[in-house]
Parts: C-alpha cells; structure tokens; sequence
C-alpha cells in the first residue's frame, strides 16, 4: 500500500514538473512574438520617419497610424508608445536621437521597456505634448501614444521644415478621426510659428509651410 501511494506521489510530482516547464516555455514564447511584433510596429515608425526627415525637400509632412492593439499568441495586447528625444554630440557635431519605446499598457510608469528604436538626426526635434492643451515637451520629456485611452491617441502628424538652412523634424500625437489629425497639427504649426514670433493671424491658417493633403 505504501509503495502504491509513494508511486502515485511520485507520478503527481512528474506531471507537476512537466506543467510547471510547460508554462514556463509558453511564457518565455509569449514574451518573445510580443517583443518582436513591438519591434516591427516601432520600425515601420522610424522607416517612416527617417524617410521623412531625409527627403530632399524643403517641407513635408506625413501620418502614421498606430493599431488599437496587437494579437499575441491568440490574445490581445495593450500597449504605448513613448516618444522622446536626446541630444548628443559626435565629432564635433550635434545630433539628435528621436527614440521610441514601446510599454505594456498597464505600465503606467514606463519602467519596463519591451522594445525600443531611434533615428539618429542632424534636424532639431520638437515633440509636441499628447494633452489637450497643446505645448512643447522638454528634453526630460516624452510625448505618449495610447490608442486605448478615451479619446484614444492613435496617431502621429510629422513634418520636416528647412529653414535658412537648418531642418527641424515636428512630432504631434493627434486623434486618427474626423480630421483631428490635420486639426492638432495646424494647432501646432500655429503655436510652432509663435515660437519664431510669427502667428496664424491675417489669413495664414496653416503655420507650417506645408500640411498632408
């Protein structure tokens, strides 16, 4: 009788391990496919965004639409994007990084990074705030995308401006609805053009020189 209930202990033990090494490796799998479906989604951002800023062109602008969400493994994933900048010097010379880092929607606190890119510049980077009232972020700061939040940020408006020689690349989060997009970034083109002790009064409307059409 013992070694028939030693045997069945034995048994229980054997198929526990077998779970526990089973989940482990679904865990460690899930990770994995949600850090490279995060890195995609953030390298379609910087290709995009690196072919804007280096078009020959002295203005252009574009959008970029961020999904509502990413399917992992079957499930839903919530997430956000940080986007900030850091300046840097190489040779002599001052450049930017624009960096984007992707979060799970729950970290509220952006401390664990599960993906990260960046575009190195020698454009100035302005990033616009995702809030309502509309200001200029710090380089300490980061604007962020959440397509869940209500109403969702979901979207990105960027435009390269060259100006007596020198580009700028504008970051603005905007709302991918009823034109709000094109709405936000006239909003920040106004305020952009302020800064240069211009305004949008007598007629021009759009400050930026030129806006997606």
């Amino acid at each position: 009788m013992l070694g028939f209930t030693l045997s069945k202990l034995n048994l229980l033990i054997f198929v526990t391990a077998i779970f526990a090494i089973v989940a482990f490796f679904s865990f460690v799998l899930v990770k994995i496919v949600t850090t490279n479906e995060l890195n995609l989604l953030l390298d379609r951002v910087k290709v995009k965004s690196e072919a804007l800023v280096n078009s020959p062109t002295y203005c252009d602008s574009t959008f970029y639409y961020f999904p509502a969400e990413l399917r992992v493994s079957g499930d839903t994933f919530f997430y956000t994007v940080k986007i900030s900048q850091q300046a840097t010097e190489v040779n002599g010379k001052n450049l930017n990084y624009l960096i984007f880092s992707a979060f799970a929607r729950r970290d509220k606190e952006f401390k664990n990074s599960l993906a990260a890119n960046s575009l190195k510049t020698d454009a100035d980077v302005v990033i616009f705030s995702s809030e309502p009232l509309l200001r200029i972020l710090g380089d300490e700061e980061g604007a962020v995308i959440d397509p869940q939040a209500r109403p969702p940020i979901n979207a990105i408006a960027m435009v390269k401006e060259i100006v007596g020689g020198k580009a700028t690349l504008y970051i603005v989060p905007c709302l991918a609805e009823a034109n709000q997009c094109l709405v936000r970034l006239e909003q920040a083109g106004c305020y952009a053009k302020a800064n240069r002790d211009l305004t949008c009064d007598n007629g021009d409307k759009k400050g930026f020189l030129c806006l997606p059409g």
